[in-house]
């Protein structure tokens, strides 16, 4: 997905681990990428690792730093105005 998007990447010694599963190497991190959702748009680093079951996840970065709120029960987010 990183390739698709032409995201340009930092490479890292950094490793990831989920839940029953070994650690794993990421890729390396796209900085300041473009992220736009809807009508909001927005930058964010980006870690790039090998996943099985999703093509992105938004991380705990992006929602620290931007208004966005997870609201799982109804399998969206909200974007708040500033």
């Amino acid at each position: 997905e990183a390739r698709r998007l032409g995201l340009t990447l930092e490479k890292g010694e950094l490793r990831m681990k989920a839940v029953n599963s070994e650690a794993k190497l990421i890729h390396g991190v796209a900085r300041d990428a473009v992220v736009k959702i809807e009508s909001w748009s927005g930058r964010a680093n980006f870690s790039v690792v090998p996943m099985d079951d999703f093509r992105m996840i938004l991380g705990m970065e992006l929602l620290s730093t931007t208004k966005i709120v997870p609201m799982l029960h109804l399998r969206s987010i909200s974007i708040m105005d500033e």
